[in-house]
C-alpha cells in the first residue's frame, strides 16, 4: 500500500462515516415528526412506520455509525501522525484539509489563495515526501 491508497482510505471512511451519520439525523427528524392519529381519523398502516420501527431502526443505525467512528478515528490519528511529518507546512495543510477535512481541491485553494494548480503539486510533493515515512512504519510493523 502507497501513502496516497492509505489517505485515500482514510477520506473514504470518513466519507462513509458522514453518510451514515447523516441517515441516523434522518431517522431522528423522523421520529421527531412522527404525529399520533386524531380521535375519530382513519389509521392507515401502509407506508407509515411506527415509532417503534423507527427507534429500532434508529438504535442500529447508531450503532453502525459508533463502529464505524471508532475505525476512522484510528485511522485519522495514524493519518495526523504520518501528515505531521511532512516539514513544509504549506504541504502538510494541503494534506491534512483534504484527506483529514476531506475538504474539495478547490476549496482548499481558494482558502489558501492558491491556485488549483499549485495545491495539486503541493499536494504531489507532499505525497513523495511522506512516501519513505510511509514504507519505514509499514515495513516495521
Amino acid at each position: 500500500m502507497t501513502v496516497k491508497e492509505f489517505l485515500n482510505k482514510v477520506r473514504r471512511q470518513n466519507s462513509v462515516l458522514l453518510t451514515y451519520e447523516r441517515e441516523l439525523s434522518e431517522l431522528r427528524l423522523r421520529m421527531v415528526n412522527i404525529s399520533s392519529p386524531g380521535f375519530g381519523d382513519k389509521v392507515q398502516t401502509n407506508h407509515i412506520s411506527s415509532l417503534d420501527e423507527i427507534i429500532e431502526k434508529m438504535e442500529s443505525q447508531a450503532d453502525k455509525v459508533n463502529r464505524k467512528w471508532d475505525a476512522c478515528k484510528e485511522m485519522k490519528e495514524q493519518a495526523e501522525v504520518l501528515i505531521d511529518k511532512e516539514s513544509d507546512e504549506y504541504r502538510r495543510c494541503v494534506l491534512y484539509r483534504y484527506y483529514i477535512l476531506c475538504q474539495s481541491w478547490e476549496q482548499i485553494a481558494v482558502d489558501m489563495h492558491f491556485s488549483l494548480r499549485w495545491t495539486m503539486k503541493l499536494h504531489g510533493w507532499a505525497l513523495k515526501d511522506l512516501e519513505k515515512e510511509f514504507t519505514k512504519i509499514h515495513v516495521n510493523s
